[in-house]
């Protein structure tokens, strides 16, 4: 059952037309899309209908209730014919809804309708229309409700006018007129006529420009659930984001007061709604004005052929979608069965007919509602009506007067289209407003009337005149209290006697006069009055006061407290609880019975929800974006790389993926103790929920998704695409709004010491203890080192070369090589370069004979320094292999062998001692310095301090020392690895250990003999060209020939085998370029 105002649909509808204006042509697409059911696109495009015949009107609009149109089986009742009563019945007959609408009034429209009388056509309420353009929200939904065959004139001119004053002031009558075009024109039309107050209108300007999305927090708290939108408010969250809780505690008066002192009518213009709204100026609230100011400068609009017109193809498009539309049906009570709302009893002459229905819509007003149509004062009792109850005392009514004029062969060209609003001094209207309303019916007789409008229907309507020719209305109405009407309420129209009529003709004589002061020119022209109290409206909407229909907009009701309050979830009491329509807290399903079922079944599934997606909001996210990268490109299966690839782009879109999930997560914890509540108490239903959701729901997926995320996620990526598509609209701004504030990249990027510590991490156990990765922790001792090539070395390159399982730790070289590359950025030459007095260079004048050719020899380096004068004056690199055509016999100096054209040298390339090492091998890959460069101060001297070689750089880069064949001692002690040749041989044998040592190799290599190398041992070359046992090059013998230790023989003399007949070259490995 669902009553009173839909306050919450009201908010949703709010918050989508705000989204609809700033994306409207995207959005309306969308719109007809998702609601094609319910929306008619015929209607967007219908032509104007023509304006129905009075038989027309009848056979709609005044449809009288008959027991056996109502004998069907209705799924819905609506109380109320009026605009919302018409628009709930429309969108529900247009889903397929049997719709029944029950009028009291003896025609359709509640207040919004016409009548005739005398020949004449008045308009009861519509005088003018705001937010009717074609894309604005009240005008979509009423071309839908009309059918598109209604069309809103809007207005031209003058939009709005305010009169002030009497002939008999000193100032006389004032008018002031405004254009409804916008608000920045609003703006320059009262500096016409109050000048100088450009910056206070200014501020005024915006406040009013952005009212509506200002607005918005007093819509969005009925949207929150109840107890986080108070929280939000006692925290004064939504004044850090927005000024609407300033401003709402702000009323007209207090922001418009001191413009007395600059005009005595500036505050009267500025501020003349609370007329309309029944509201004295001080308790008005500024927020509220700016969004009717608001939408008054936008423009005003007219349904070209009145307010019959627009309720006729109403009710026609209703009764065309299936719904039934009956008047003269006065619904006395809401039938109540237990605690759910199943139909009306409706009065029909002297007997009541009973009229059932699942849902019953009360569109009769809040006081009709929960005074009069709830049984046995339910909804007096209700703590929301409570609440409600200060808001509705209201004793302000409108009293209205329809004049009708004769034009009597003249054009009333002057008769206003706009709405006029007369007051007939410029006194504070908020006393006068009081002070009116508390005088007495007697004293108000005797007062003039102070504060009333006017308006002419048939200027607003084109075809007025073609209806209705010759003929004219003015319809005008007054402030009154609701108690000087209030003795004739309960009576019928025609028996309440000749003192009512005297009463109406007093008040409305009095606003003739005011208009007669303003219209001389009309006087001759009056051919009928006629009037209307709140007590025939009381009569007919079967109120007892006039302000039980609605809620007066107040500041206390404008506040945002009070909006989170008063929302459509109004409990009733029955037997001393309180439920809801919607869901009753009250009602069990009894174990076993159908709903039992459902309900659990649907609370297994919000707990399997919740746990899904709260395990992948752990899981997934956890997961880091490189990290996948790595896993999709070099996985070690190809399950691992599909996953990994799917789950990319999810992981990717961070933000997105994380409100998504966390809100779905939300969506289905509150949504479980709804279900449960229904089959248990609220004891047990919190108890169950809360361990559900934290075992079930939480622990145990995320401990599954932790460890299983790549697998769970991949699994799960069509479930999460499926989720952000059914929250994007809710998702994709927050997402926006986090990657503007936090960033949109999230993936982990490694610096270089940190690089290091995870290569170390990656690397043997000795490398994972924590302990310093420098060169004496790496190798120390001499037994240190020999244990780590018999126990890492070899395992290690069998692993990296054969192929074994790669997914063992990295080897110790591996580790060092890693680091080496890493540091290479960091060092620069002076650390890897042979210091000038230690390197050999040769004068440019020096001879080459036996005795140079010797030093060369004996040097062994291949590439020779040539300086011209001092040694500082490097000029040429000397290719020892260029030497091998040349004679020393003839003894030529190196300056005369560069003359010659045959002979070539290399031009030396000079570099900075603090250049980095990474720069320097980029120099040599690109040969623009060949092996060699001369390494000079960085001071500008140009003082020569040492050279650098290309292997040199590699030394560091490997974190140890290359050794060939004449490298007897380390030249550089500071580099890992070093080890005295002479010492070499008595290192084991690296691929075949016995328990005494190999002699073999030993002996080979004290005669300067190449090793012996078996072709298929894993990490030969590697191992022997690093160590040096081998220089650069190595012989290969075949794999069957063995040549390790045999034990010692009888005479205790060690032996080696002898299936081998010396050395047969196998093959010759790659030299130090490849290894």
């Amino acid at each position: 059952m669902l009553l009173g105002s839909w306050t919450w649909l009201a908010g949703i509808t709010a918050v989508a037309y705000l989204v609809y204006l700033v994306l409207k042509p995207v959005l309306k697409a969308v719109f007809l899309a998702i609601f094609c059911p319910l929306v008619s696109t015929a209607a967007f495009n219908a032509e104007e209908g023509p304006y129905p015949t009075e038989k027309q009107k009848d056979e709609v609009l005044k449809r009288s209730f008959k027991p056996e149109r109502v004998s069907q089986q209705w799924d819905v009742i609506v109380i109320g014919s009026g605009p919302s009563g018409l628009t709930s019945a429309y969108f529900l007959a247009k889903a397929g809804k049997k719709v029944l609408v029950l009028e009291q009034h003896d025609t359709v429209g509640g207040t919004l309708h016409t009548f005739v009388e005398h020949g004449y056509e008045f308009d009861t309420g519509h005088h003018i229309s705001i937010a009717h353009g074609e894309d604005e929200l009240f005008g979509v939904i009423l071309e839908q409700v009309a059918g598109g065959k209604l069309k809103y004139l809007k207005s031209g001119g003058t939009a709005d006018e305010f009169v002030i004053g009497t002939p008999k002031d000193p100032q006389g009558i004032r008018s002031y007129k405004f254009a409804s075009k916008s608000v920045d024109d609003w703006v320059q039309k009262l500096l016409t006529y109050f000048p100088g107050q450009e910056t206070f209108l200014k501020s005024v300007a915006q406040d009013v420009k952005w009212s509506i999305p200002a607005f918005m927090p007093f819509l969005i708290v009925k949207i929150l659930p109840k107890w986080l939108a108070l929280l939000m408010i006692k925290l004064k969250i939504f004044d850090i984001f927005t000024s609407f809780p300033e401003r709402s505690r702000l009323s007209t008066e207090d922001k418009f007061k001191h413009l007395k002192k600059v005009h005595p009518d500036m505050p009267i213009v500025m501020d003349p709604y609370g007329m309309e709204v029944n509201c004295s100026p001080d308790e008005f609230p500024y927020t509220f004005w700016t969004v009717l100011q608001n939408t008054y400068c936008n423009g005003t609009y007219y349904p070209r052929g009145g307010t019959s017109k627009l309720v006729y193809y109403a009710a026609k498009n209703l009764q065309d979608a299936g719904a039934e539309v009956l008047v003269r049906a006065k619904v006395t009570q809401i039938i109540m069965q237990g605690q759910r709302a199943i139909g009306v009893k409706v009065q029909k002459g002297s007997t009541t007919v009973d009229v059932f229905a699942p849902i019953i819509i009360s569109s009769a007003g809040v006081e009709i509602t929960f005074k009069h149509l709830l049984p046995s004062a339910m909804g007096e009792s209700s703590k929301w009506y409570k609440d409600a109850k200060p808001f509705l005392n209201t004793p302000a009514v409108i009293f209205q007067l329809f004049i009708g004029l004769d034009k009597k062969g003249k054009e009333l060209d002057d008769l206003p289209w706009h709405l006029v609003r007369a007051f007939s001094s410029n006194r504070d209207v908020g006393k006068v407003y009081k002070e009116y309303l508390s005088l007495s019916l007697e004293e108000a007789l005797d007062t003039d009337i102070q504060l009333y409008g006017y308006t002419s229907p048939s200027i607003k309507d084109p075809t007025y005149e073609e209806r209705h020719p010759g003929k004219a209305t003015l319809e005008a109405f007054a402030l009154a209290n609701n108690d000087w009407f209030k003795s004739w309420q309960h009576l019928p129209v025609k028996k309440r006697g000749d003192d009512y009529d005297g009463l109406k003709k007093a008040f409305g004589q009095k606003i003739l006069e005011k208009i007669l002061d303003i219209y001389p020119h009309l006087k001759d022209h009056v051919d009928c009055l006629v009037y209307g109290t709140s007590a025939a409206a009381n009569f007919y909407l079967n109120r007892n006061a006039g302000g039980g229909a609605k809620l007066e907009n107040t500041r206390a009701r404008m506040c945002l407290e009070a909006s989170a309050k008063m929302r459509a979830d109004s409990g009733i009491p029955d037997n001393g609880t309180e439920y809801h329509f919607t869901n009753s807290e009250n009602t069990r399903y009894p174990v076993g019975s159908e709903f039992f079922w459902i309900y659990i079944g649907i609370y297994c599934v919000l707990a399997l929800c919740a746990g899904v997606f709260a395990g992948l909001t752990v899981g997934l996210l956890s997961l880091d974006p490189l990290t996948l990268k790595v896993v999709s490109e070099s996985g070690s299966t190809e399950t691992q790389r599909r996953r990994a690839k799917r789950l990319l782009p999810l992981v990717r879109n961070h933000h997105l993926v994380l409100v998504s999930l966390v809100l779905a997560n939300a969506a289905a914890v509150e949504a479980m103790p709804i279900f449960l509540n229904g089959i248990t108490n609220e004891i047990v239903a919190v108890l169950v929920s809360v361990t559900v959701v934290l075992f079930l729901g939480e622990i145990l997926p995320q401990a599954l998704c932790t460890k299983y995320g790549l697998a769970i996620g991949s699994c799960m990526s069509p479930l999460i695409y499926l989720t952000i598509a059914v929250f994007f609209p809710i998702t994709y701004p927050i997402s926006k709004v986090l990657d503007c504030c936090l960033g949109k990249d999230h993936q982990t990027f490694y610096k270089r010491q940190e690089l290091k510590t995870l290569v170390a991490l990656h690397g043997p156990q000795k490398f994972r203890n924590g302990k310093k990765r420098d060169s004496s922790s790496l190798l120390g001792s001499k037994e240190k080192l020999v244990k780590d090539t018999d126990d890492q070395d070899n395992d290690a390159f069998c692993e990296g070369e054969c192929g074994v399982d790669a997914d063992v730790p990295l080897t110790r070289d591996e580790v060092m090589v890693i680091e080496g590359l890493l540091n290479l950025k960091e060092k620069n030459v002076g650390v890897a370069m042979v210091e000038f007095e230690d390197a050999f260079v040769l004068s440019l004048d020096a001879v080459l004979d036996f005795k140079t050719y010797d030093k060369i020899v004996k040097k062994g380096f291949s590439r020779i320094p040539v300086y011209d004068g001092t040694p500082q004056n490097i000029v040429k690199i000397l290719l020892v292999k260029t030497l091998i055509t040349v004679d020393p016999q003839d003894k030529i100096s190196i300056r005369n062998l560069l003359r010659r054209a045959d002979f070539h040298a290399v031009n030396p390339a000079f570099v900075q001692v603090d250049r980095p090492l990474s720069d320097v091998l980029n120099d040599f890959k690109a040969a623009r310095a060949g092996h060699l460069s001369i390494v000079q101060k960085n001071d500008g001297s140009g003082e020569v301090v040492g050279i650098v070689t290309l292997e040199d750089v590699i030394e560091e880069m490997l974190q140890m020392e290359i050794y060939d064949e004449f490298d007897m001692i380390p030249r550089r002690p500071s580099i890992p690895g070093y080890l005295h040749f002479r010492k070499v041989h008595r290192v084991h044998s690296h691929w075949e250990r016995g328990e005494t040592g190999s002699l073999m190799e030993s002996m080979e290599q004290e005669r300067g003999e190449s090793p012996l190398v078996h072709p298929e041992h894993p990490g030969t070359k590697r191992r022997f060209h690093r160590q040096a046992s081998a220089g650069h090059i190595g012989v290969m013998r075949p794999a069957n020939v063995h040549n390790h230790h045999q034990p010692a023989n009888k005479s205790g003399a060690e032996g080696v085998t002898n299936d081998w007949h010396g050395p047969q070259i196998y093959a010759i490995p790659v030299s130090l370029q490849t290894s």
